[in-house]
């Protein structure tokens, strides 16, 4: 691919993640499932990239992305709001984990050849909720009580 084009399609996938950002605000889907519906369509879907193409800048790019996605959450949220919700946010977190490992655990011996102790293991790896969804969910689910207790 020529290195326009590479330029070109990460200034549209920047404009695309600041919709995404405004989309959430109103649909609370989060923005980062938009980049992964579309980082699957241009991978094993349509063969535009592979892994491969990123090479060790992959690595290193998605390791500054967790930081910066992060650090934003945390300068977003606030201590008071997190120790008032935190037995909530615990119990829902926990039951969400819970939930989403009996539904893996049980979609993986059904269709692949992990049952038993390894397919419990991959669903407990693959139910833990990461923090780029996290995140964003705290701090929009923050803003109601914030303008309610203000």
């Amino acid at each position: 691919m020529k290195t326009e084009l590479i330029i070109l399609l990460l200034g549209g996938l920047v404009f695309l993640s600041h919709f995404f950002v405004d989309l959430f605000e109103r649909t609370n889907i989060p923005d980062v499932f938009w980049l992964m519906v579309i980082g699957f369509v241009i991978g094993p879907i349509l063969g535009i990239a592979s892994p491969q193409d990123f090479g060790q800048v992959g690595l290193v790019l998605s390791k500054i992305t967790l930081v910066i996605i992060l650090f934003e959450g945390g300068l977003e949220l606030e201590f008071n709001l997190l120790k008032k919700f935190a037995s909530s946010a615990v119990a829902l977190t926990i039951l969400g984990y819970i939930l989403s490992l009996v539904a893996i655990w049980g979609l993986l011996s059904v269709f692949t050849s992990f049952h038993g102790v390894k397919g419990l293991y991959c669903a407990a790896v693959l139910a833990g909720p990461a923090p780029s969804v996290i995140i964003p969910i705290l701090t929009e689910g923050a803003g109601p009580a914030k303008t309610a207790a203000q």
